[in-house]
């Protein structure tokens, strides 16, 4: 047990993942006047918020919000936003993410190390999503030239035995004349 105000407002990391479970994840950050969070998409997360000091502006396609010390939102899955902090002392808020977003224990002291990793990461991410995609199109390619070798091969089988009935028909023809 743990009280969740004071261990946010006592972080000095702009990222800090306190617990990890299956379903979901508790993150604290702490943000420096005029940090952000950048702008992002999670596909499949959901992200809850909560400010514990400070004020913050969360701007998504359809809205821009204004939190101050105790206000909390939610951003579902697929909605871009960004936070950025627009007080003149330090931002300190929790965040929820449900399903979890990062790696349990990571820790980044600053938004640099943030900024790091997340290149990294994306850089994995896309590769591997990159190698999905061109076996996917791999798959469906040789599907597709299968289908075009198996059609040429059965209009071929078709071609030769008609071919070869009309010749033993012609053959036929000839010896009854």
């Amino acid at each position: 047990m743990f009280n969740l105000e004071k261990i946010t407002k006592d972080n000095i990391y702009y990222r800090n993942v306190i617990t990890t479970t299956n379903n979901m994840q508790l993150v604290l950050m702490s943000l420096k006047i005029g940090d952000t969070i950048p702008q992002e998409i999670h596909k499949t997360v959901d992200q809850f918020f909560r400010v514990e000091a400070g004020v913050c502006k969360i701007i998504t396609p359809n809205e821009t919000l204004i939190l101050r010390d105790g206000d909390a939102t939610i951003v579902k899955c697929g909605t871009q936003h960004e936070v950025l902090n627009i007080g003149n002392t330090e931002l300190k808020l929790y965040t929820i993410y449900a399903p979890p977003n990062h790696p349990p224990n990571t820790i980044h002291e600053t938004k640099l190390d943030a900024d790091i990793y997340e290149k990294k990461h994306d850089a994995k991410v896309d590769a591997k999503v990159d190698a999905k995609v061109d076996a996917k199109v791999d798959a469906k390619v040789d599907a597709k030239v299968i289908a075009k070798v198996d059609a040429k091969y059965k209009a071929n089988k078709y071609i030769q035995k008609n071919l070869l009935f009309d010749v033993s028909t012609f053959n036929s023809n000839i010896q009854n004349i």
